[in-house]
């Protein structure tokens, strides 16, 4: 079984995964804005690796998900 504290943390990181995604998006656009090329790109990679960081958690929690209602069938 999965406990609830599982699913909530993942909800609870998606969530900040969410905004900081966000953040760092909206920094991006003013390094662009600001023609600072090194900033940009370092914004880039950190926006890249929170995708990702994103996309993991939210296979995760469809996963655990999928997990608790096989278990609540049963």
């Amino acid at each position: 079984m999965i406990p609830r504290w599982l699913l909530f943390s993942l909800v609870a990181t998606g969530c900040v995964l969410l905004v900081a995604l966000a953040v760092v998006a909206a920094g991006y656009a003013i390094m662009v804005a600001a023609q600072d090329a090194g900033g940009a790109r370092v914004l880039g990679w950190i926006a890249v690796t929170l995708l990702m960081l994103l996309g993991t958690d939210l296979t995760l929690l469809v996963g655990a998900l999928a997990l608790r209602e096989l278990d609540r069938e049963e």
